[in-house]
C-alpha cells in the first residue's frame, strides 16, 4: 500500500523527515518480528544485539514514544532536531530532542539522500529550547492531513485504537519487543554524529 499522506516523502525535503503515519504500519501489517530488508538493494537487516548504541536508543524511543491514538498521526523529525509525534492537525503528542547520533540513526533507516545530509548536518535537537519542543517555530511542521486522507484512515480506526491501547499497557508495564532494524544507508553527518559500540 502506498501512502498518500500529505507530508514530505521521507527525506525529500532537507528541512524535515516524515515517517509513515501510525495507521499505515497497522494497515500494512508491518510487525516487529517480520523485519525484512528488501528496499533499496543493499539494505541490511541488523539484529537488535548488533545495533550500535544510537540505533538501540532510537529503537527504545520508537517503542515508547506516545502516539496519536486516532491512528491519523505521523512521526516527524524537524530541522530543529526534535522528533515529534503529531496528530492529523499537527498538534504535538510527544517530542524528543535528537542529538547528532540519533539524527544519523533515523536517517540511516531511509535510502541515502544528499539533500538530507546537507539539511541535517550539524543539527542538534538538544540545543532547541524546551518550550519549542511542543510549540515549534513556524515552518517546522508539515501541513495538516487533508480530509480525503482522514477518511481513508477512519476505516481502520477502531482496530487501531484497540491495538494502540494494548501496546500502551505493555509499554507502561515495561514490555516491548527488541527488534531488528533495516539500515538502508550510511549518512555522513560529520564526526559529532558518529557512535561506537
Amino acid at each position: 500500500m502506498k501512502s498518500k499522506v500529505q507530508c514530505q516523502e521521507p527525506i525529500s525535503n532537507p528541512a524535515s523527515l516524515c515517517v509513515a503515519p501510525s495507521w499505515l504500519n497497522k494497515l500494512t501489517k508491518t510487525t516487529n518480528t517480520a523485519t525484512e530488508c528488501t528496499f533499496p538493494p543493499g539494505s541490511r537487516r541488523v539484529e537488535y544485539e548488533d545495533l550500535d548504541p544510537a540505533q538501540k536508543e532510537l529503537e527504545h524511543i520508537l517503542a515508547t514514544m506516545k502516539r496519536d491514538s486516532t491512528g491519523m498521526g505521523i512521526s516527524h523529525l524537524g530541522r530543529d532536531g526534535i522528533y515529534r509525534s503529531l496528530t492529523a492537525d499537527r498538534d504535538v503528542v510527544d517530542a524528543v530532542p535528537f542529538p547528532p547520533p540519533l539524527v544519523k540513526a533515523i536517517l540511516d533507516r531511509f535510502p541515502y539522500n544528499e539533500e538530507a545530509v546537507k539539511g541535517f548536518r550539524g543539527v542538534n535537537g538538544t540545543n532547541t529550547p524546551k518550550e519549542q519542543w511542543y510549540k515549534p517555530l513556524p515552518g517546522i511542521l508539515p501541513p495538516p492531513l487533508e480530509e480525503e486522507h482522514r477518511e481513508e484512515a477512519r476505516e481502520g480506526q477502531d482496530d487501531y485504537r484497540n491495538w494502540y491501547e494494548e501496546r500502551r499497557k505493555k509499554i507502561e508495564a515495561g514490555i516491548f519487543v527488541r527488534r531488528a532494524a533495516c539500515l538502508m544507508s550510511d549518512h555522513d553527518l560529520g564526526p559529532e554524529a558518529m557512535t561506537t559500540k
